[in-house]
């Protein structure tokens, strides 16, 4: 092949591919759909007057939908927070993991409080807990001392390194 060949083809093929998105095969307008002008006649889009021409300038609102100068467009929802789990472990200086300590995680902002109960390897879990938030993290057991017996937190993604350790 000729130098540039490669060029003249890749070309065409964007064109025809081009043409047949905006002639052919399934015709989307999701986000380019114009309030007044336009009709559907026999599986073919036409536009009857000047895009947008009858908002031109206004804005209508409605549920989630408006328009915004004559085109359609989509209002999102509004982001929620997600659900991350926090989980540690409780040992001892040597590893080994202590059971039935109480830990509770606090949300610092609203005080709402979960709690739970490590297992007898010292691990423990908060499932569903709403991230982007700051939690303190308490640990308590009527026998024991530990060497920091809170951390503070900020929850942005989910954390299964959140440990405590017990003063011997």
């Amino acid at each position: 092949m000729k130098p540039g060949t490669w060029n003249i083809i890749v070309a065409i093929l964007a064109l025809t591919a081009a043409t047949f998105a905006q002639t052919g095969g399934q015709f989307d307008l999701s986000h380019n759909t114009t309030n007044a002008g336009g009709r559907a006649v026999g599986g073919q889009f036409e536009l009857d007057g000047t895009s947008g021409q009858g908002f031109a300038g206004t804005n209508v609102s409605g549920g989630q939908f408006f328009t915004r100068d004559g085109f359609w467009a989509f209002e999102p929802f509004a982001p929620t927070a997600a659900l991350v789990s926090v989980a540690g472990r409780i040992r001892t200086p040597k590893g080994r993991g202590v059971p039935r300590v109480v830990i509770t995680l606090i949300e610092a902002t609203s005080n709402a409080a979960y709690q739970t109960t490590s297992n007898p390897f010292g691990y423990y879990r908060f499932i569903n807990v709403p991230a982007g938030e700051t939690y303190i993290v308490a640990v308590w057991h009527k026998q024991l001392q530990f060497v920091n017996d809170t951390q503070v937190v900020n929850l942005d993604t989910a954390r299964n390194d959140i440990d405590f350790v017990v003063i011997q």
